[in-house]
């Protein structure tokens, strides 16, 4: 991710993660969505934003030896919907799936994806 000179440029973060957090997800197989997002969501969906979102206040080192800020910390909500007695068995495979794509996040989620 690119070095943020300011606390304002850490909270834009957050427009370029989300749509890119729910195509990894999609990549995946599953029909992720941003919260609130106006497309016609068939069940079974994820919606996925963030939640107390806050930057860590302090800068330290970057690899390449530049001061820059800490990205900021957060929640990633992810909100799976069902319907009972149609698809409802599928929450537990999404929520693998999920937990899967958290746990490579760091190859999944970098700076050419942003």
């Amino acid at each position: 991710m690119a070095v943020a000179p300011d606390i304002a440029t850490l909270y834009a973060y957050e427009s370029e993660i989300m749509p890119v957090w729910v195509q990894v997800l999609r990549d995946r197989g599953l029909n992720a969505f941003v919260e609130f997002d106006d497309a016609t969501k068939e069940t079974p969906f994820v919606d996925v934003f963030l939640e107390h979102v806050v930057p860590s206040g302090h800068q330290r080192f970057h690899s390449d030896n530049r001061l820059y800020w800490d990205a900021w910390h957060g929640w990633m909500v992810h909100k799976v919907y069902t319907q009972r007695g149609k698809n409802s068995d599928q929450q537990a495979p999404i929520l693998k799936v999920i937990r899967q794509a958290a746990f490579d996040f760091s190859d999944v989620l970098n700076e050419a994806l942003l």
